[in-house]
Parts: C-alpha cells; sequence; structure tokens
C-alpha cells in the first residue's frame, strides 16, 4: 500500500497516504456500481461516503445515502442519524406497520366502539358478525354533531388557513375540526 500511494502520489498529486487507499479499496467494495457511484458522487462529499463505510449492510448504506439526498443532510447530520440508527428504527416501523392489516386495525375499532358505547341497542356499534365497512361509517357519522364524517381536504383547508396570512393574528388556540365531536 506505501508504495502503491508514493506510485500515485508521484503521478497525481497527494491524496494517496495508505490510509486514503485503504478507504478507496472499501468504497469500491462497498459501492460496485458505477452508475449509482456517479450518481452520488454528483451530490455527496466524500466525507459523507466516509460515514457510510463502516455500515454493514448495503440496504443500511443505500438507506442512509438517499435520505441524504432527500432531506440535504450535512455529514455531522448523516453522523448523528447513524448514531441514531435512523435505518433500524424505520426497518422496525416498516415490519410493525406490515405486521399489522387492515382487519386487525378494523377489530380493533369496533372493541373500543363496544367497549366505550353506552347500553342502548341503537348507540351501539356492529358487531364483527354484522359489520360491514359501510356500518362502520354510517355508526361512526351517527356519533358527530353533524352526521357525518370529516373529509381530508376540510382538514387540509384547516391547516392551509392557519399557515396562511389570513390567520397571522391567531395565536394560543385549539382549532377543532372534528365535526363537532369536542363540544359533545
Amino acid at each position: 500500500m506505501d508504495r502503491l500511494g508514493e506510485r500515485l502520489a508521484h503521478e497525481f498529486g497527494y491524496g494517496f497516504e495508505p490510509k486514503n487507499l485503504r478507504h478507496m479499496v472499501r468504497f469500491a467494495q462497498a459501492f460496485p456500481d458505477a452508475e449509482i457511484v456517479a450518481s452520488l458522487m454528483r451530490q455527496l462529499s466524500w466525507t459523507h461516503f466516509l460515514q457510510l463505510l463502516p455500515l454493514k449492510t448495503e440496504p443500511a448504506r443505500h438507506f442512509y445515502a438517499r435520505q441524504c439526498l432527500a432531506e440535504r443532510w450535512s455529514v455531522r447530520e448523516l453522523h448523528r442519524q447513524i448514531e441514531r440508527k435512523a435505518f433500524g428504527r424505520s426497518e422496525i416501523a416498516s415490519a410493525q406497520a406490515s405486521a399489522l392489516t387492515e382487519a386487525d386495525l378494523e377489530t380493533a375499532i369496533l372493541r373500543q366502539l363496544e367497549a366505550s358505547s353506552s347500553n342502548s341497542a341503537a348507540s351501539r356499534p356492529p358487531t364483527k358478525a354484522r359489520w360491514s365497512r359501510q356500518g362502520l361509517f354510517d355508526y361512526l357519522a351517527a356519533q358527530v354533531p353533524l352526521g357525518r364524517l370529516g373529509e381530508p381536504q376540510e382538514i387540509g383547508k384547516a391547516v392551509a388557513f392557519l399557515a396562511s396570512d389570513s390567520a397571522s393574528f391567531i395565536n394560543g388556540i385549539e382549532l377543532f375540526v372534528d365535526g363537532g365531536m369536542a363540544q359533545v
């Protein structure tokens, strides 16, 4: 390594110390795809790559590289995210989210509604045996004073209003966009 470094330094200039050569070899092993390297080199510094090299798996390196590009992380922020194990936490969250099926969620909602409803038959939610998606939506809509479920656009309009100049004098409030449920 030492002699190779000396020859390269003589031919191309400084920067070919044995330590740097070892980093270059690790880099070539960690990022064998020339197209990916070409794309990343335009947007990440060599110091970013030095932070990525010690990562043990290719998916982890690719995750952090993508996050650097998407979030425009500095080297310091990349180091902080690696220390916080952002990749591992995102894998755990993805596994938990994919493990929770829609049926599990619907069952959990029904159980919670059945537990919190009063004993009168009219206010009880549909049971699993007589449940349908529309039945659940109808039950939930009947609980809201306006008699319907809200639309995502309605919540978006409230957020857009609060973020606009029109709301510049509004502070210290709680805005309920819930069809009147907070007043019940």
